[in-house]
């Protein structure tokens, strides 16, 4: 399967409930509804977080959860 890494997609909110993801492209939301992985670059430092977050589509929101599969750039 193809992983796309966002260049807009934008990492919003933290924790459990208030996180979304904005500024897909089109394509990339499409994408995402339709099963495919979609990565956004994380650059929080905290150590329990991941430096790619995997998108998500949950109830019509575009989600994001810490993403530990490999990356090719």
């Amino acid at each position: 399967m193809k992983t796309t890494i966002s260049k807009t997609g934008v990492i919003n909110g933290r924790g459990n409930w208030f996180r979304w993801v904005s500024y897909l492209t089109a394509e990339e939301r499409a994408e995402v509804r339709n099963g495919g992985v979609v990565l956004v670059r994380d650059d929080n430092p905290h150590h329990t977080t991941a430096d790619y977050k995997l998108v998500t589509y949950y109830e019509g929101k575009y989600q994001h959860r810490n993403y530990y599969g490999e990356v090719n750039i």
